[in-house]
């Protein structure tokens, strides 16, 4: 829709043109982010945080229902409804992975990565996301201690899929321990 404003990334404004035919881009001012098409003072999606107002966008998901107080933390995001996190983020989807925490289990903006470019405190793992085809699997910044599908696991609990396979026989292999 004309003059509509969405987040290109993290520090990068979309307007649509008045003509509705295409974007203009607009970079955010220092220390700002871009959340929802608006530049906000605090820390971008994906970025650690221990409290909401720590963030941009006002919400940092913790992985523990006492909060953000543990050892992994928590990171700043956003609710998502499916290709709206931007072209550096993914809508991780929490009813394929829950973590059984009711405040945390929601759909919300992860930071896509390549192993080694997440945030201190995070760890690049495969997990489930929304989008407009369905749920695709890509890799984000996530919980340190979780696993994704075929890694090694010792509980169903670091699985992001909630279940690991114990003697799960591959290529005529017996490979303990292996999420699916």
């Amino acid at each position: 829709m004309p003059g509509e404003k969405s987040c290109y990334d993290n520090s990068t404004i979309l307007t649509c043109r008045q003509t509705g035919d295409g974007f203009t881009t607009s970079p955010c001012p220092m220390d700002t982010t871009c959340i929802d098409g608006q530049c906000l003072s605090g820390a971008g999606n994906g970025q650690p945080c221990s409290a909401d107002g720590d963030c941009a966008s006002g919400q940092c998901h913790c992985d523990a229902a006492e909060g953000c107080t543990g050892i992994s933390g928590g990171y700043c995001t956003v609710a998502c409804a499916g290709d709206d996190c931007g072209r550096d983020g993914a809508c991780f989807a929490a009813s394929v992975a829950p973590l059984g925490n009711a405040a945390a289990d929601y759909d919300h903006c992860v930071t896509k990565c390549t192993p080694g470019t997440c945030p201190n405190g995070q760890a690049c793992v495969t997990v489930p996301t929304k989008t407009a085809q369905g749920i695709v699997w890509e890799q984000a910044c996530y919980f340190p201690g979780f696993v994704g599908i075929g890694s090694q696991c010792s509980s169903d609990s670091q699985c992001i899929g909630g279940r690991c396979l114990l003697d799960y026989l591959r290529r005529g292999l017996l490979h303990p321990h292996v999420h699916r």
